[in-house]
């Protein structure tokens, strides 16, 4: 006698007909905030990073890719995923380095009270200028260091940040100009060449150990707004000796 088939006592469930959801399938998990990208960032920053100490300490002809990999911990082969040639390296360094002297300058003089006098926004940016130079970054010494070392198919005179940042100087010193602080008969665009270039060149012979990048900064503001010279009669006065030179000897 064949057994009896069992009898089915609860309807097999549809989620469909009951209007519920079906089971989610599970979640792959979230990707972190692209991990590739981020890397491939922080690898160009490496890059970066290094050519411009580099660039910084031999120059710009005697650096060689081989070199800028090496410092940055990279075969140089690899180098070409994120930089096709040196010259692009160097243009992203220079890019960076007017980039960051620029906002540190603008910043400075921004942060000054409104009642500042023309005198004392032209100060405050020299000493920022001199900061951002010697103090904030390996770029910006770059920057100044191999600028002038440049063929002119590279050196872009004509590069929009650096345009604009010799812009702003030319209107600080126009400020200054215009409320008597300064010289009426002073060509202000040759005087913003000479002394943003001559700032540019510190980076070449400042000793930190001798005196600090505020102290400099004081005396080239005191030397170009007061001058180095008496009318009439030079006097002479005894002003005690740094404990180093102020030059670092080349070599």
């Amino acid at each position: 006698m064949e057994p009896k088939p069992r009898l089915q006592t609860k309807a097999p469930r549809n989620d469909a007909a009951k209007g519920t959801r079906p089971a989610r399938a599970p979640r792959s998990p979230k990707p972190a905030a692209n991990l590739s990208g981020d890397k491939a960032a922080e690898t160009r920053r490496q890059i970066l990073l290094a050519a411009a100490s580099l660039f910084r300490e031999k120059g710009y002809k005697a650096t060689t890719l081989r070199d800028v990999a090496e410092l940055a911990g990279m075969g140089a082969g690899s180098m070409y995923y994120h930089f096709a040639s040196k010259d692009a390296i160097l243009r992203e360094v220079l890019d960076v380095g007017i980039a960051t002297i620029d906002e540190a300058v603008r910043s400075a003089v921004a942060a000054l009270p409104a009642d500042a006098t023309p005198a004392e926004r032209l100060r405050e940016a020299i000493r920022a200028d001199l900061r951002a130079l010697l103090q904030t970054s390996q770029y910006t010494p770059a920057y100044a260091r191999i600028y002038n070392q440049l063929p002119a198919t590279i050196k872009r005179r004509d590069h929009p940040r650096r345009l604009a940042y010799l812009t702003y100087w030319r209107e600080l010193v126009f400020a200054a100009q215009r409320a008597g602080q300064l010289r009426d008969d002073l060509p202000v665009e040759v005087f913003v060449e000479f002394l943003v270039g001559a700032m540019s060149r510190t980076t070449e012979w400042f000793n930190p150990r001798a005196a600090s990048v505020d102290a400099l900064a004081g005396w080239i503001a005191e030397w170009i707004l007061d001058g180095v010279g008496r009318k009439g009669a030079v006097t002479r006065q005894a002003t005690g000796r740094l404990p180093l030179p102020m030059i670092e000897a080349a070599g």
